[in-house]
């Protein structure tokens, strides 16, 4: 079977299973594919999985794949005015960048209903952009008041019951160095339709949404 950016079931780089495809390879084998498409290639392989809701699970790995395949994420959302929940290391603005929040104002002027809870004690780290759309009202922000098993919690963009974009585990990085269109490399999963394992984000965002504590928001 030819190498594929398409992930094979119950890979054991992000613990999952009961996967909605059988297609591809390990996953360090769909991340060596992904390393030799163009932006053009992987943004329509992207726009396909969206368009046609293929039930497949995409490798993800460095910052401009995540660009484009949040842009695809944000644009579902918009499209389906689909609830997004964040769960996010640090909210800063390596991740969050100006395009990031503008994706997202999008999003909640469509009607998007958006929580974001920050994987840190309190939200000091937290892009401005991020605590402006908090500010205007456009999403709900939380700190989740504790870093304790960060380097293993997967932080996800998790758009509705079906579809997300999911890390592995990674220690925090350096705020002060930037992101580059190849810096850093996280290993990720994204897919359109894969209702079993969103279903199991959402509850796992939920439950830590409700142990957070709201007296240390914003």
């Amino acid at each position: 079977m030819a190498l594929s950016p398409i992930l094979p079931p119950g890979d054991a780089a992000i613990r999952q299973s009961d996967r909605p495809t059988v297609l591809g390879s390990s996953m360090g084998a769909a991340m060596k594919v992904i390393g030799t498409m163009d932006r053009e290639e992987y943004d329509r392989m992207l726009r396909d999985a969206r368009e046609q809701k293929q039930r497949v699970q995409i490798a993800n790995r460095v910052p401009w794949q995540t660009r484009l395949a949040t842009r695809h994420l944000l644009e579902a959302a918009k499209e389906r005015v689909e609830t997004i929940r964040i769960l996010a290391g640090t909210g800063g603005q390596n991740f969050f960048t100006e395009e990031m929040v503008g994706l997202l104002r999008n999003c909640a002027d469509a009607g998007c209903s958006i929580r974001m809870l920050v994987w840190q004690p309190d939200l000091n780290t937290v892009s401005d952009g991020i605590k402006q759309l908090y500010t205007e009202g456009k999403l709900r922000l939380l700190p989740s008041g504790t870093k304790k098993f960060a380097a293993t919690m997967p932080h996800f963009l998790l758009v509705g019951e079906d579809t997300y974009r999911q890390e592995a585990g990674h220690e925090e990085f350096d705020p002060a160095k930037p992101f580059t269109d190849d810096y850093p490399e996280i290993p990720a999963r994204i897919s359109f339709n894969d209702p079993d394992n969103a279903l199991r984000l959402v509850g796992m965002f939920e439950s830590l949404w409700n142990a957070a504590d709201p007296a240390i928001a914003v």
